[in-house]
């Protein structure tokens, strides 16, 4: 059997020249220069012992030799140009899956926004979000099991690259009801809000002693729907999932509400297409709901 030993470009050479039937031409639709391609062809002919064109005033013609070729090698390279070109596009009809770690669970609020946004055009893209420690992301991330993360602690890896997000803010809220019958406005003094029953969500929004810890923002949300009490959230968490209901959000003097700041990290040495248009959004403004 002979070896395959000839360069791959030399057949696009050879491909772009036959069509052609002239050195200019084919050098215009490669983007190189002519007589990159007068050598490459001179050293496919060498490679294959055949002669393939012969030289005429305007241009050139195809040798019996060179018919046969292309008739076994032009399907192939379409074939090829066709798997180049699946592999590197990426369009509205594109299929796959976005993995992404949160260290948090108020990391995937800042997520939703940017995800309903996403798939109004990638459609076909789906989303698989877990949620792991710190030590956990990183040997999934080093795994190739995620494609990203995101936390609020740094992931101290030189493996890692990484790009800065927008903070999450968070507020207090009550029903409306609620902050009628207890005289709740827009900002409230510390003393009225110590003689509150509080609601609060465990590891955060712990600024006072609470009447009823929850695990999630959904929980602490229909505890106060419910008029026990007033409770703490990430905004967006309001903004995303209940738009539209009677809550009232308010400050307390004396108290500053925290900021959550998170970073994303990504593998240096892959990202797939998908993920890097996703990764483009994470860096502009979403409006919610629009």
């Amino acid at each position: 059997m002979m070896e395959l030993n000839a360069n791959l470009n030399l057949y696009r050479y050879f491909v772009a020249v036959y069509n052609a039937r002239n050195f200019t031409r084919a050098s215009e639709i490669l983007s190189i220069g002519v007589p990159a391609v007068f050598r490459g062809i001179k050293e496919l002919e060498k490679q294959v012992n055949a002669k393939l064109f012969v030289s005429l005033p305007r241009g050139v013609v195809p040798t019996k030799e060179a018919d046969d070729l292309y008739r076994m090698v032009s399907p192939a390279l379409n074939t090829l140009f066709k798997a180049e070109e699946l592999i590197n596009s990426f369009d509205e009809n594109s299929e796959g899956t976005i993995r992404i770690a949160c260290t948090t669970n108020l990391s995937t609020y800042y997520l939703v926004s940017h995800i309903q946004q996403f798939n109004k055009k990638y459609k076909n893209i789906q989303f698989d979000i877990v949620k792991v420690s710190i030590n956990e992301s990183i040997k999934l991330l080093k795994e190739h099991d995620v494609d990203f993360v995101v936390s609020a602690l740094p992931l101290n890896e030189v493996d890692f690259k990484i790009i800065k997000i927008d903070k999450q803010t968070s507020t207090f809220f009550a029903s409306k009801e609620f902050a009628n019958k207890h005289g709740i406005k827009a900002t409230i003094p510390i003393e009225q809000f110590e003689k509150l029953p509080y609601i609060a969500i465990k590891g955060h929004g712990e600024y006072k002693k609470p009447i009823v810890t929850v695990g999630t923002h959904e929980a602490a949300y229909l505890f106060v729907k419910n008029n026990v009490g007033v409770g703490w959230c990430i905004e967006q968490f309001l903004e995303i999932n209940h738009p539209d209901e009677p809550i009232v959000k308010f400050k307390v003097n004396g108290l500053t509400l925290r900021e959550y700041s998170y970073d994303c990290y990504y593998r240096k040495d892959y990202l797939p297409k998908p993920v890097a248009v996703f990764l483009e959004l994470l860096n502009k403004p979403i409006n919610i709901g629009v």
